[in-house]
């Protein structure tokens, strides 16, 4: 808990930890504006009444969306504390406590993974600490707030890896809840290992096989339920779809390549990456992960070490895990696969493949678990080749080289933290008068992601506006977007 709420002060400032502090939000930061759109939308949402689906929130987009599942909010907080209405403040955030249970369970599951194989505390402590400092982690902090849950991809590693399935599929229906309550792609990616592993320990007889179809109906009845309440069915499925799939994906060169927006290393030379790779895409392991990786690799093939890696080579849950990540990498990489800016190989979909793939169009994001599984192997592989101080020392060495390398990007991440100016917005002073008159702010051209979102998302806090269709969500209902534009324009000129 100490180390994790170290870790949120050196994040975030302690100015900025309070519930009350939302100046920071609403950086003014060109390259992160996102924390301000889940602000905004949990803002409309607290100071709205209850409705159902419990996670409706029409006042933030009306005819645009409907949903604090669009607007990344993190459903399970928003819910919580919206519980807790009558006892906390109408400009109330919760990304503080947020990032600070991120930071702790990225520890805790992360710890209690390397434990169970290395029964030693020290190795376990500092190689945890690989997990705290993983660029994928960090970057996802402010950039998709939700998506910085990577702790349940770790819980659900620590549950394939040191459980066996069907002894622990409670713990799995828990976590798939949880997971959809937070993110739909954290959930899908679990839901993926999940039915994997169970599949491939499958037993073919009639008895097991009316047994694994009773627990997948068991699981699916609660997670649609959930899914239903929390609001992921307020649009048409058609809404649903996004552009982007084959373009927001993984590069063969992603994980050595340390830009996105801005460079997390301070030795390796940026890889010209299309944008959408470089964005969502991004995988860069840090200089210390990757010595790291290519040195435990070099043990896995010495024959010499054979009889010490005997334990990793020959578990039944390490195979199915790695067959699970060849399937995860390949989905990461979508139809088109590239190579720095060469496309090695483009397979040609069917339109309504490709319609349902593009459902979850940023597929870069689902190499995620694979890192982190990697990094576990390559820890313990060390850990199995060498003594303890002399593995200890190891790891030691090349997190030092980690931290070193990606404090680039992680110095970036604490200097973007910063209140934005108000002065440099909306100077005029007819719009304080007009913020003070008149609660409804909307556009004659609503289109989701306006430019005008940025100049007045935290104004709209301010002044407690309560309805607006100036909004930034993940999806829109596009029909009924055009639609209202349509007899706007249509009223104006009947008038």
């Amino acid at each position: 808990l100490f180390i994790s709420f170290l870790f949120l002060v050196a994040m975030q400032g302690m100015e900025n930890i309070s519930p009350l502090s939302i100046k920071w939000i609403h950086t003014s930061d060109k390259f992160n504006r996102d924390p301000a759109l889940y602000q905004t939308a949990w803002y409309f949402f607290l100071n709205d009444s209850w409705r159902f689906p419990f996670g409706s929130n029409p006042n933030y987009g009306e005819e645009l969306g409907g949903s604090i599942v669009i607007a990344d909010v993190i459903p399970i907080m928003a819910l919580f504390f919206k519980s807790l209405k009558s006892f906390i403040p109408d400009n109330f955030q919760y990304f503080s406590f947020w990032f600070f249970i991120c930071f702790y369970f990225q520890l805790f599951f992360s710890f209690n993974i390397l434990k169970k194989f290395t029964k030693s505390v020290p190795y376990s402590f500092v190689g945890s600490f690989f997990f705290l400092f993983a660029p994928i982690f960090i970057y996802r902090l402010q950039w998709h707030a939700s998506l910085a849950g990577h702790w349940l991809l770790l819980f659900a590693l620590y549950l394939g890896l040191t459980q066996k399935i069907d002894k622990a599929k409670w713990s799995w229906f828990f976590l798939i809840i949880l997971a959809s309550l937070i993110n739909i792609y954290l959930t899908v990616i679990i839901l993926t290992v999940y039915s994997a592993l169970r599949i491939f320990n499958f037993s073919f007889d009639k008895k097991n096989f009316f047994k694994l179809i009773k627990d997948f109906f068991i699981i699916s009845i609660p997670l649609l339920l959930t899914l239903y309440i929390v609001g992921y069915f307020e649009m048409r499925l058609v809404d649903a779809l996004g552009l982007g799939f084959g373009v927001y994906k993984m590069n063969l060169l992603s994980i050595i390549d340390p830009v996105n927006i801005i460079s997390w290393s301070w030795f390796l030379p940026d890889i010209k990456l299309s944008w959408g790779e470089d964005i969502e895409g991004f995988n860069y392991f840090g200089l210390g992960q990757i010595m790291m990786v290519l040195f435990a690799f070099a043990l896995f093939l010495n024959k010499n070490y054979k009889t010490n890696l005997f334990s990793i080579k020959n578990n039944k849950e390490i195979k199915i895990l790695l067959i699970i990540s060849i399937f995860l990498i390949f989905w990461a990489l979508s139809n088109k696969i590239a190579f720095g800016s060469y496309t090695l190989v483009e397979i040609p979909l069917n339109k309504y493949v490709y319609g349902a793939l593009s459902i979850f169009k940023g597929t870069g994001r689902m190499f995620y678990i694979v890192s982190y599984f990697l990094l576990i192997l390559s820890i313990l592989i060390i850990f199995k080749c060498f003594n303890k101080k002399k593995s200890l020392l190891i790891i030691t060495s090349f997190l030092i080289i980690q931290i070193a390398d990606t404090s680039a990007g992680i110095k970036y991440r604490i200097n973007i933290l910063e209140p934005i100016s108000t002065e440099i917005r909306l100077k005029d002073q007819i719009w304080e008068d007009l913020f003070k008159k008149y609660k409804i702010l909307k556009t004659t051209y609503p289109i989701n992601y306006t430019t005008l979102f940025w100049d007045f998302s935290y104004f709209m806090e301010k002044y407690n506006i309560e309805k607006t269709n100036i909004v930034a969500l993940s999806r829109t209902k596009r029909k009924a977007a055009a639609e209202i534009r349509y007899y706007t324009y249509d009223n104006f000129r009947k008038k």
